[in-house]
């Protein structure tokens, strides 16, 4: 394999009409990791990718794949002249082809006759296999091929276009498993595009939270997932319980009560929003102390289960705990709540997106519905 290679974008804008879908969008992408760049339907992900690939021309801005130059005021290089390998939603391979002939169709004859194919047949684990056609494989088999016919050329980058959403549940995080290990196998640097908050946290070295064209936060997972920069990317980035807060010293008075903090700090007195992960709240019998409530809903995944709670305070909307399923009360039972670790605040004047704290507090409790997988990995409020 080729030596893995850094990705460099800076400054990245893309309009198209009078509608800008990019406005001066920087990430890096290190050398052999694997960036996941995480946002909702119409950020620009997808004209990332486009500008990424070549397929379009950036209105401003520079990208650079290791010392040379894919774009910038005076160059645009073909998608061909890249050295960028590309794995689409579905894989996208030619049906007519056996699977030897899908991974080594951009490679030269002699490399096709080198073993190189079988090479990546055994990459992506799926030796003996490559007289198949496509029709023949399931469909995360159909996806390693892609994933291996993207590594033939040894790119110096491997875009990947939420490739598994064609996948079932229950294939899923096995072939993102199996995708992850063959690009460490690789030593490939790989960037990712995902509105997939699970799929994000698991597989990816470092997450790109893109909001209105730009790069909102970049972090290892768990910084994003634990500190995430404003509330906009909390309520996104899993589910959030947003509160209104006051500051004391080191705490915060809240509904649940005087709480440790953690975050930007602002002067005594002042107001401030305040984020906890619905597994930080804990349910109590109601002898046991604390706020009260009641449990208006609860809904059961298998691994975990989440319960809905009112805590009868108008100024604190409904409030979602997460624990096993066997822990959990039943709707309609009163409970008592506690907090587990440290709450993190944001200063209520800090409303860079022109959001104050009632829109940001409807916003989380309108994605309640989210998968609870998205915050069972993070630790250490």
């Amino acid at each position: 394999m080729s030596p893995a290679t850094p990705l460099s974008v800076a400054g990245l804008s893309k309009a198209f009409g009078e509608a800008p879908v990019l406005s001066g969008l920087d990430l890096d992408v290190p050398a052999g990791s694997l960036t996941a760049v995480l946002g909702p339907s119409g950020c620009g992900k997808t004209t990332l990718l486009r500008l990424l690939g070549g397929f379009e021309r950036a209105d401003g801005g520079s990208i650079r794949l290791g010392g040379r130059v894919l774009c910038d005021a005076r160059t645009h290089l073909a998608p061909e002249r890249r050295a960028i390998g590309f794995v689409p939603q579905e894989g996208a391979l030619f049906p007519h082809l056996d699977v030897a002939a899908n991974v080594g169709f951009g490679l030269s004859r002699a490399e096709r006759r080198g073993g190189r194919v079988q090479d990546l047949l055994a990459l992506v684990d799926l030796e003996g296999l490559g007289k198949r056609l496509p029709h023949q494989l399931s469909g995360g088999q159909q996806q390693r091929v892609a994933l291996a016919r993207a590594l033939a050329p040894e790119p110096g980058l491997v875009l990947l276009d939420e490739p598994f959403d064609a996948l079932d549940a229950a294939l899923r995080a096995q072939v993102r498993g199996e995708v992850r290990a063959a690009l460490r196998a690789a030593g490939a640097t790989a960037l990712l595009v995902t509105h997939d908050q699970e799929e994000a946290l698991s597989l990816a070295d470092s997450v790109a939270v893109m909001r209105g064209g730009r790069i909102v936060q970049a972090a290892d997972p768990q910084t994003i997932y634990r500190d995430p920069v404003d509330a906009e990317v909390a309520a996104f980035v899993g589910e959030a319980v947003l509160l209104e807060g006051r500051l004391d010293g080191g705490y915060v008075e809240t509904a649940l009560g005087r709480l440790r903090t953690r975050g930007a700090a602002a002067a005594d007195g002042s107001g401030a929003t305040v984020l906890l992960r619905p597994e930080q709240i804990l349910c109590q019998g109601p002898a046991a102390g604390g706020p009260r409530g009641l449990v208006l809903s609860t809904t059961f995944y298998g691994h975990d289960a989440t319960a809905r709670i009112d805590l009868g305070d108008p100024g604190c909307r409904k409030i979602v705990a997460r624990a096993a399923g066997h822990l959990l009360p039943q709707a309609g039972d009163a409970v008592s709540v506690a907090v587990e670790g440290t709450a993190l605040v944001f200063p209520a004047g800090d409303d860079s997106q022109g959001q104050g704290v009632e829109r940001r507090l409807a916003l989380a409790d309108g994605r309640r519905s989210r998968s609870s997988a998205c915050g069972r990995n993070a630790t250490g409020y």
